[in-house]
This record gives structure tokens, C-alpha cells and sequence, in this order.
């Protein structure tokens, strides 16, 4: 992925299994929300391939990836803050498609998520009144809607307590593990991320540094310089 003399990504190869729950993490500026993006439809990316099983996605619109299963959350969460929170999960199901299209598939799945995230009764409130963490929860909400097979979270424990960070992280595992949802999660919280994840990718000045088990990532001695420093 490139930006006029910028390389934001190079030579970034690697696959996602069923079921695995990979963590991402690098340096701030390393390439790791770029990653998302050309991963998701968000921007093209200027050379190789997405491939979605044997499809090749690279030039094709967010939505198409919502469709086929690809949902994601943003650093800074993008709801609707006008809007309910079951309006806002309704709005996942309906930008995915399909059956949840008809039949008030969309608003059974919306409250069915809002439930799963931990915002049940809280429908009929409006996402702006929401503080942080529980906007990111929406979010997730939103984003499980859409029946995804894979999930992109983007720091979605950024700037919650550690309690909350904790939380975050059990709720993440569980829905790979009960929903069987593919996950990729971008997180500073290295510890909580090491703790859920057991695969993780490195980035590094836009490069793949490290792709492996997260024990031996984090005794890795290029990880340990680039990011983790010498007390990890």
C-alpha cells in the first residue's frame, strides 16, 4: 500500500484460519490500521492481492466485504450518535444484506447483539449518550450484525480502564470461541493481547517483521527491539 512516495505496507503476507484469534501489534505509524483498511475495502490497495477464500476482493467496495462475511470496528468508533443503539446494530445487519434484509431478520439480530456485548435494555438510548467503552461495545455490536467469518478490531480497548481492558478481552475470546468467528485485533494492550491470542503479526515500518505463536513472537529478538523493549 502506497501514498504518492510513502510505503505504508510492504510485502505484507500472511493468511487467517478458521477460528484463529490473532493479535497485531507494532509501533505507532508501523501500518497496522492500513492493514485493516486495504483488508476491508476502506482503500485499495495499490499492489497484490485480499483474496476471500479462492475470490480476489482487492478492488472491490466495504460493502461487498460486509457481504461476505468481512466486518470490522475503527480506532475511534464510528456509530450513528443520533440514532438508538438498536438502530445503530440494525443499520450493521442491513449495510451486510442478504436475509437479514427481510422478515425483521435486521431487528431481531440487532437486539440480539446488543445483548451478546452486555447493552441489553439500553435499545431506545442514543449512541452519543454513550461514554467510550461502551460505544466500542455498539460497535462490536454493529459489527456482529452482520454474521461475519471474520472480524477486524481496531484498538478497541483504547482508553479504558484496566478492568474494561480485561473485559474487552474476555468478550473478544468468547466470540471466537461460542460464535466461531474469525479474529484479527490490533490492541497496545500487549498483555491482554498476548494473553487471548495465540498467533501474533508484527509490523514494522510498514513491514511484516514476525508471524508465529505468541510465545515465541515475544521472545523474538527483533520484536523485543522494534517494539517491546528488553522487559518483555
Amino acid at each position: 500500500m502506497r501514498f504518492g512516495g510513502l510505503a505504508a505496507l510492504t510485502d505484507v503476507n500472511f493468511g487467517i484460519g478458521p477460528g484463529e484469534l490473532i493479535g497485531v501489534i507494532g509501533p505507532n505509524g508501523a501500518g497496522k490500521t492500513t492493514l485493516l483498511n486495504a483488508m476491508t475495502g476502506v482503500v485499495a490497495p495499490t499492489g497484490g492481492k485480499v483474496t476471500v477464500g479462492d475470490e480476489d476482493f482487492s478492488r472491490q467496495p466495504a460493502y461487498v466485504f460486509a457481504r461476505r462475511g468481512i466486518a470490522r470496528t475503527f480506532q475511534t468508533p464510528r456509530v450513528f450518535p443520533e440514532m438508538s443503539l438498536h438502530d445503530n446494530a440494525a443499520f450493521g445487519a442491513l449495510f451486510a444484506g442478504g436475509d437479514l434484509l427481510h422478515g425483521g431478520h435486521a431487528h431481531r439480530a440487532a437486539r440480539e447483539a446488543l445483548d451478546y456485548v452486555g447493552l441489553a435494555g439500553e435499545e431506545r438510548q442514543l449512541a452519543g449518550a454513550l461514554p467510550p467503552a461502551r460505544r466500542r461495545l455498539l460497535e462490536i455490536a454493529m459489527a456482529l450484525t452482520t454474521r461475519p467469518c471474520l472480524l477486524l478490531l481496531d484498538e478497541v480497548a483504547a482508553g479504558l480502564s484496566p478492568l474494561e481492558v480485561e473485559q474487552m478481552g474476555e468478550l473478544i475470546n468468547r466470540i471466537r470461541t461460542e460464535k466461531n468467528i474469525s479474529i484479527v485485533w490490533i490492541e497496545h494492550a500487549v498483555a491482554t493481547l498476548m494473553r487471548h491470542a495465540e498467533r501474533m503479526l508484527v509490523l514494522h515500518h510498514g513491514e511484516l517483521i514476525a508471524d508465529g505463536a505468541t510465545a515465541a513472537v515475544r521472545a523474538d529478538p527483533r520484536v523485543i527491539e522494534a517494539y517491546l523493549g528488553e522487559t518483555a
